[in-house]
């Protein structure tokens, strides 16, 4: 009998040939089970009738109050030239997000919605710093609820600037090509940024803020991704986050330097059995919805984030920048501009559940990958982004696997960074 991973009502049930069994893994209550071959093909109603008394297909809680992130695009100018931007950023953009305008929307938005989290991205943000200041200072002084603030940096910042974000609390995603750093990023002279970008990581773990390492991995960089992570564990990192290249943006005329889904994987198992060794969290995102299932993979598609782009636009993807971006009829969902006023135009988007994406939907990681980035999708020449797909499958698969081994010993897993990182923004553990 085939020895296939499959569904079972919407779980996945994945083959363990050194164990010789299959184990079921609900991502609902974050329990496995475990069944013989035979059992697995003859006996699934008695299987789904225990489980279901065991809550294996429990639904999340919903939250009564309907709460909104909001993401701004503050600049589309840029100190680095990285080959694979996907916003085309650069030194030579001009747009900019000014302080007027994002209070204007934003004052808009929270009259109308509770915000939960302000997140800042460009090109590099800190670049209008002016903007983030007043956007801070504004939502601490009116917003009845506590905000969290997250920025999106390539962590080359003056380090006033960034003493400033960390005494206010942001969590940071810090970009890092790792220790192969003068091939993809510099600056616009052509000066390499590594030292800059690591004083700037080693700044952040000495003031113990809350922030992780995002590794931008290519053909070129990618045989360097232990050496990445080890470098990222002796300087007290505590969170890494090594994520394959997509050919978006300039990155469309680099495509020789993107990963092939085994050659990345390979990889991924290695650095997974060093960061469990060491103590490590990481984080991909293949894994976003592995300890929380949603109906939906991104929270933006689903109407949960608005990102507000400097030319009036308001987007459902933050790689839909602006209203003559490709794609934009699919993810732009209103404007805030109108002459000198600030509006809110929201036009109804995708519905909860997509549809359309009818392979995916037979999937048996279905109910954790959710289809997976629908900009991705939209942008494939075919029905479906066939290399995401094989990267989130075999990353998926051996995460469960991973998963299983570490709890059946009563241990936790590495791979729960995505979980940790969200889920608690002040855990250290």
């Amino acid at each position: 009998m085939n020895k296939i991973n499959f569904s079972l009502q919407g779980l996945p049930v994945i083959w363990l040939e050194d164990k010789q069994c299959y184990i079921i893994y609900s991502p609902f209550i974050r329990k496995f089970a475990v069944i013989n071959n035979q059992e697995a093909f003859t006996n699934q109603k008695k299987i789904v009738r225990i489980l279901m008394e065991k809550g294996f297909w429990s639904t999340p809680q919903i939250e009564k109050e309907r709460k909104i992130n909001v993401v701004f695009t503050v600049t589309k100018q840029c100190n680095l030239n990285c080959i694979y931007c996907f916003a085309n950023a650069s030194f030579l953009r001009k747009e900019k997000l000014s302080p007027s305008d994002a209070i204007s929307v934003l004052a808009a938005i929270a009259n109308k919605q509770t915000i939960q989290t302000i997140h800042f991205i460009g090109g590099e943000p800190t670049l209008n710093f002016e903007t983030i200041k007043t956007i801070v200072e504004y939502a601490e002084r009116t917003c009845h609820l506590p905000i969290k603030f997250f920025i999106t940096t390539n962590g080359v910042i003056p380090e006033k600037k960034l003493a400033w974000l960390v005494q206010k609390g942001f969590i940071f995603t810090v970009s890092w090509d790792g220790i192969m750093h003068d091939i993809s990023r510099s600056t616009k002279e052509g000066i390499p940024t590594f030292q800059k970008v690591c004083k700037t990581i080693k700044f952040l773990v000495n003031k113990n803020a809350h922030f992780r390492v995002r590794m931008t991995v290519t053909s070129l960089n990618l045989s360097t991704l232990p050496q990445s992570l080890k470098w990222c564990i002796e300087n007290g990192v505590s969170f890494f986050h090594p994520e394959p290249m997509r050919p978006d943006g300039r990155a469309k005329n680099f495509q020789t330097l993107v990963v092939r889904p085994d050659k990345f994987c390979a990889m991924f198992r290695k650095i997974t059995k060093m960061a469990e060794d060491k103590g490590i969290w990481i984080i991909n995102s293949a894994l976003a919805n592995l300890f929380s299932p949603k109906d939906h993979f991104c929270s933006s598609v689903h109407g949960k984030t608005l990102h507000i782009n400097p030319d009036g636009s308001i987007s459902r993807c933050y790689q839909v920048q602006s209203k003559n971006e490709f794609l934009s009829k699919y993810f732009l969902a209103g404007d805030w501009k109108k002459e000198n006023d600030c509006t809110l135009k929201i036009r109804k988007f995708f519905p909860k559940k997509l549809k359309f994406y009818s392979k995916c939907n037979q999937c048996f990681l279905q109910s954790i990958c959710l289809s997976g980035c629908y900009y991705r999708h939209l942008s494939s020449l075919t029905k479906f982004d066939k290399w995401m797909c094989d990267i989130r499958k075999k990353i998926i698969c051996f995460s469960i696997e991973h998963l299983y081994r570490r709890y059946s010993k009563g241990k936790i897993s590495c791979l729960e960074g995505t979980y940790r990182f969200y889920s608690n923004y002040i855990i250290r553990s």
